[in-house]
């Protein structure tokens, strides 16, 4: 009954969750992105902000896993059926079991591989990646 009512919450919320990061800006969409003769595939998005900014839960959950990868952090966090993932943390704020509120601190936002600072940004329905630019308020 708990999942249903947090995902039911959350599906309401569609177009309506905060920024994941204050000042950002879409660096690269949802989806299949050609580069010459390679094809990338991105299952969230990439918001470009300003080196050190406070990276927040987009909705109130459970975080599940907090993963050291590459040099930064990524932090997934349960609503229910529905999950959110930031990935591209430095000196996360969270630990895996800790239940988090909306505009909650997750970290701030690391320099990525190109010293560009950048937050990949993810919403799946259970397994399945879902685009995250039409649940975010404008």
């Amino acid at each position: 009954p708990e999942n249903l009512k947090t995902s039911a919450g959350f599906l309401a919320n569609r177009g309506r969750l905060p920024s994941p990061v204050d000042n950002a800006s879409i660096s690269q969409g949802y989806g299949s992105h050609k580069y010459g003769n390679v094809t990338v595939y991105n299952d969230g998005i990439f918001l470009r902000a300003p080196a050190g900014s406070a990276v927040r839960a987009v909705f109130s959950g459970d975080v599940i896993k907090v993963v050291s990868l590459f040099n930064s952090y990524t932090v997934m966090i349960r609503h229910g059926e529905y999950f959110s993932v930031y990935s591209g943390l430095k000196n996360p704020s969270v630990s895996a079991g800790q239940k988090v509120s909306v505009k909650q601190s997750l970290g701030t936002i690391a320099s990525g591989s190109e010293g560009v600072p950048e937050l990949q940004f993810q919403i799946w329905k259970g397994g399945a990646p879902i685009n995250p630019s039409s649940w975010i308020a404008r």
